[in-house]
This record gives C-alpha cells, structure tokens and sequence, in this order.
C-alpha cells in the first residue's frame, strides 16, 4: 500500500494526489485482520489438539516421573543435588527464551503465507499479531498453546528415547520443553491488564516476559526484542545488533530483504500511529 492515492478525475480535468484519511487505513487495517484470522482452519485446530494432548497427558508426565526417579536415585549429596536442579531448571530456561527469539524472529522477518506447510500454519499468526496484537487474547488454549506444543513433544521425547540416567541431562530437557510449551502462554500474559497474581508477581521480578518488556517489540517495524519467555536475553541481543547481523547474513546468501512480507501486512499502522501522535499533540 501507498503513502498516497490517486483521486479520479472529473470532467476530464487533471487527476490530483491526494493523502488518504483514517477511514481508509482503518478499512484496510480490518480487511488483513479478517483475512488472517479466517485462514485459522479446522485442519489445523485437529494438530493443535493432537500436540496438545501428546505432550501434557503423555510425553510432561513421563519426563517429570523420570525427573523425580532420578532424582530419588542419584548418589550426590542433596547440596550437589540442588546445585543440578537449579542450574538445570535455569539453562532450560534460558535456551527456551533463546529458541522462542529465533523462532519469532524467523517467523517475523522471512516467509510468506504461500510458505509449503508453515505459510498458513504458522506464519499467519505471526502477521495476524502484528496488526491486531491483542487479538490473541481472546484465543483458548488450545490455539494459544498448539504450535509450540508440537515442539515441547519432540524435545520432551530426547531424554525418554535417550534412556538416560543423567539428571542433569533429564531436568534440562524437561523443564526446555515445559517453557517452550508455555511460552505463548506467557506472551499472552504480557498482552494482557488482568492475569492471576502469580503471574504478575512472577513478570514484575523477572522470571516471565513482562508487559513493559514486550513493549519494545511492538513497535513499528516490529525488529526487537523477539525472545518472548523469559526476555532475559532481549537486552543482551539487541545490545549486540544479534539480529541485524542475522539479518545481514541471511540476504548476503539469498538476496531475500528482512521483514518485506511483514510490511505488506502492516504498512498501515505508520499512518494510523502518526495520525494518533497529531491529535495527542
């Protein structure tokens, strides 16, 4: 879409360029929000439920029991013990705040809808969210959580098929999959005024991606700040330029610009922010 429209001619005079008003950025704004929100199909919602049920009725429970026989088993002393779970529980954290920022980041920036098998299922919702970002708040559960469901099963699958008798190993890959699981759920979170209060307490000291953080990345053209379960490495990254070298890297090799799909989706909101700002002022 164009920063300007060409009016039609009358009594074939010359046509004029004219600014186009709010109603039309809004008119269009609705029309990509209907058109992303439709492509949600019952295909998909049968992938979501079938992740869903693998990972919370079946591969989480398997992983938390072997977590704990482990556990139960292990001949360190209960300091060294610790010491494991902690650092276990904190790597797996950690590396699900990294994976979620590449995966939104990739998401964001290459790909289109005609993507095989990711356009529709995937990608659509990563676009969807950039132009109605709290859309995703009135999604259940199972819509919120099903993509990265199928992730969670096939890390939380490693330390079972692996048949390992490390703890350190088992609780690092089980508490991976377990954020990853609910990292949506906690974007979701960040996107909401109302959540339970351990959930706000858990945002307020750090350990979740906070509302204020998440804040950053939605901003026009949405190029930051990507990790979306804890956001403890959303500082780190962006002080790095981590993202733009990727970035640089990825159109070195391909010739394919960053974010071009996403600006077609989102060339609106530009107008409509700057419109805002004018009357604020």
């Amino acid at each position: 879409m164009t920063d300007q429209i060409k009016a039609a001619p009358a009594d074939n005079t010359t046509a004029t360029t004219v600014k186009p008003n709010h109603e039309f950025f809004k008119k269009a704004k609705q029309e990509k929000e209907e058109i992303l929100k439709s492509g949600y199909s019952t295909s998909k919602r049968m992938m979501e439920i079938f992740f869903i049920t693998l990972y919370y009725l079946i591969l989480l429970p398997l992983n938390l029991y072997q977590s704990v026989k482990l556990a139960y088993i292990s001949e360190v002393n209960i300091i060294q013990l610790g010491y494991q779970v902690i650092i276990g529980i904190f790597l797996g954290m950690l590396t699900a705040d990294f994976i979620s920022g590449i995966v939104h980041w990739i998401a964001d920036t290459w790909g289109t809808l005609d993507a095989p098998l990711v356009g529709q299922t995937f990608i659509r919702s990563f676009r969807e969210h950039h132009i109605a970002p709290s859309a995703m708040c009135k999604h259940d559960f199972i819509e919120t959580n099903g993509d990265n469901a199928l992730v969670s099963c096939m890390l939380g699958a490693i330390p079972l098929i692996s048949y390992s008798n490390d703890l350190f190993f088992t609780l690092y890959y089980t508490f991976l999959a377990l954020m990853i699981a609910f990292t949506n759920q906690i974007h979701k979170w960040s996107h909401q005024y109302q959540v339970p209060t351990i959930v706000k307490i858990l945002q307020s000291s750090g350990i979740l991606l906070s509302r204020s953080s998440h804040n950053y990345h939605h901003k026009s053209p949405f190029d930051t700040y990507y990790c979306i379960t804890t956001g403890w490495l959303n500082y780190p990254l962006h002080s790095i330029n981590f993202w733009r070298s990727m970035e640089f890297i990825v159109t070195k090799l391909t010739g394919y610009l960053p974010r071009s799909d996403d600006l077609k989706w989102t060339d609106h909101l530009n107008y409509l922010k700057e419109e805002n700002e004018e009357k604020e002022e």
